[in-house]
Order: C-alpha cells, then sequence, then structure tokens
C-alpha cells in the first residue's frame, strides 16, 4: 500500500479525506495527468461523492483499456488511490449514519 493510499484508510473525518485526496492529486505532474485518459482526469474534489465519481470513471477507463494496452503508471496510481479513499469514505459514512441511529434512538419503559 503507497503512503497516499495509507493516508486515506487513515482519515478520521471526511474533511480530512477530502484534503488527503486533494493533496495526493496536486502531486502529480501535467505530464502524468496528460498520460490519463480525459474522461477521468480528476478534476475537482468537493465532497466525498466526488471520490465515488472519479473512482468510477477512472476504473471505467482502465477496464475499457486493459484489453488494448497497458495503462500509465499515473492511472493505475489514481485508481488504486481512489479505491482506498473510497473505502473509507463509505466507513466514514456507515460510522456517521451508525452515530445519528444511536443518538437518535430512546427507550421508554
Amino acid at each position: 500500500m503507497e503512503q497516499s493510499e495509507r493516508a486515506a484508510a487513515g482519515a478520521r473525518t471526511p474533511h480530512e479525506l477530502l484534503n488527503v485526496a486533494r493533496e495526493f492529486i496536486a502531486t502529480f505532474t501535467p505530464a502524468e495527468i496528460a498520460s490519463v485518459p480525459e474522461a477521468c482526469r480528476p478534476a475537482r474534489i468537493k465532497g466525498t461523492d466526488d471520490l465515488h465519481h472519479w473512482h468510477q470513471r477512472l476504473a471505467e477507463a482502465f477496464c475499457e483499456g486493459a484489453p488494448r494496452a497497458a495503462q500509465s503508471p499515473a492511472h493505475t496510481r489514481l485508481l488504486s488511490f481512489f479505491t482506498a479513499a473510497c473505502d473509507r469514505a463509505r466507513e466514514l459514512e456507515a460510522g456517521d449514519a451508525a452515530n445519528d441511529v444511536s443518538a437518535s434512538c430512546s427507550f421508554r419503559r
């Protein structure tokens, strides 16, 4: 697991996860980004829904191109990171939902 993936997996809040994602994307050079199909170049990350969006776009492009040619290392790194980020986003969302349910439950006798 790459350092950026570990950082995503260790994010404690959605806000922290989004910052990790933005910082990770900023590490790519223009040439590296250009090696990724245009339709799946992460352009903006405003919310966790964007993490899911870009993961899906990256995965679809990866699968479409797999039979024809090797994917660029940048594409592979982006897909790997967004997979880890989406996993963590789901965990954080599940934790928030569990907290909301437990906070709203009250039992009367």
